[in-house]
């Protein structure tokens, strides 16, 4: 049976104790830049100061995974005789998936007797870190890859993720929601109350009026819907709005008695929610059918 590793990308959530205790996950990164800076990882900039600038009005862009820097990587693993899982972000919202795909093509040519799987997710951020957490608990428990790829296929519509933004300026600058949906929800306080579909797009369940609305509509979805026998943890991210999250975190996790790992949104992600976003992962309620 050959062995396996697990990698992913910088839009996988999960907090700092996890990545310290599994070190051999391996992290391709997506890079993005503010005000006039780019930055590959996201230890480069403290998430206060990303946020800060965000809200200030400065616009980040977000850039393709990174090609040479993951290729390195890839091929340190196979010519170990490792064999690689990819779980990244959703085809849905960027093309890395796809772009992906030459690279891998080649790195298998070269490693003919290597495996390496690429898993459309049709998730990101908190939903990545689940995915990631069953991959490496599958391996431990001596999966082979053919095996975890399976599983973590037949998961991925359990795998939940529900948002709220507090700024719409910056779903309407990546083309989530027209100039002027965005102009009058801003004026009105509406808090759009967003999933990602089967297609892994991202789209809106319904709307409120105001943060603390939109938390309890959260808390509600979060109750109906969390199943306690799948999900050991789940994962709340915020765009550095820890006070809002921690809230609705402790009122799901004393309502359902599931653990709740706390953790900032990652900036590439932030980048396009901006500052206030407050968002759940947990594995519930399949959000579509499996084809």
């Amino acid at each position: 049976m050959s062995k396996f590793l697990i990698s992913t990308d910088n839009t996988c959530d999960m907090p700092a104790e996890f990545w310290a205790q599994h070190t051999d996950i391996i992290k391709c990164p997506l890079p993005f830049s503010l005000c006039g800076v780019e930055y590959i990882e996201d230890d480069e900039i403290s998430f206060q100061d990303y946020y800060r600038l965000l809200s200030e009005g400065n616009m980040a862009n977000t850039s393709q995974i990174n090609q040479y820097e993951s290729n390195i990587k890839f091929e340190k693993a196979l010519s170990e005789g490792y064999d690689i899982i990819h779980l990244g972000l959703s085809s849905g919202v960027s093309a890395c998936h796809e772009n992906f795909k030459p690279t891998i093509k080649a790195l298998l040519a070269k490693y003919p007797d290597r495996k390496i799987e690429l898993v459309d997710t049709l998730n990101g951020s908190g939903g990545l870190g689940i995915l990631v957490s069953e991959a490496y608990r599958l391996r431990e428990e001596g999966k082979d890859i053919t095996q975890a790829t399976s599983y973590i296929n037949s998961i991925l519509p359990n795998v939940v993720p529900m948002f709220i933004v507090d700024d719409l300026v910056h779903l309407k600058r990546s083309g989530r929601i027209r100039s002027l949906e965005a102009s009058i929800g801003t004026l009105l306080g509406i808090k759009p109350i967003l999933a990602i579909d089967s297609m892994g797009k991202i789209r809106a369940e319904s709307k409120v009026r105001g943060m603390k609305k939109a938390c309890k509509v959260l808390l509600e979805i979060a109750l109906r819907k969390i199943d306690a026998k799948l999900c050991s943890f789940m994962v709340m991210t915020h765009g550095d709005d820890e006070v809002t999250a921690r809230k609705l975190g402790s009122e799901i996790e004393l309502k359902t008695g599931v653990k709740v790992l706390y953790v900032h949104l990652t900036k590439v992600i932030g980048s396009h929610t901006g500052k206030g976003t407050v968002a759940m992962f947990f594995m519930g309620e399949a959000r579509y059918a499996l084809k």
